[in-house]
């Protein structure tokens, strides 16, 4: 039985990429932010990895957004 993916990947990836531009920050800074390697951070940014709910609250403070910016129009908060 597979995973059931409640997110949109495309569109994640795409906004992550977006929020990073804003708020001028690379990936290094992003992962000492949130507390995890920068590989971890650059798969979680690029939609290749699930991440637990205390990351995309950092996530969605550190870009001042709601998480429905961050998972599109798949998931419903």
């Amino acid at each position: 039985m597979s995973k059931k993916t409640i997110y949109d990947k495309d569109k994640m990836e795409k906004t992550f990429k977006i929020y990073k531009r804003e708020v001028n920050l690379n990936n290094n800074q992003i992962a000492k932010y949130l507390g995890v390697s920068p590989s971890y951070t650059s798969k979680i940014l690029r939609g290749k990895v699930s991440f637990k709910i205390d990351i995309l609250c950092k996530l969605c403070k550190l870009f001042k957004c709601s998480p429905n910016d961050i998972l599109g129009d798949k998931f419903h908060l």
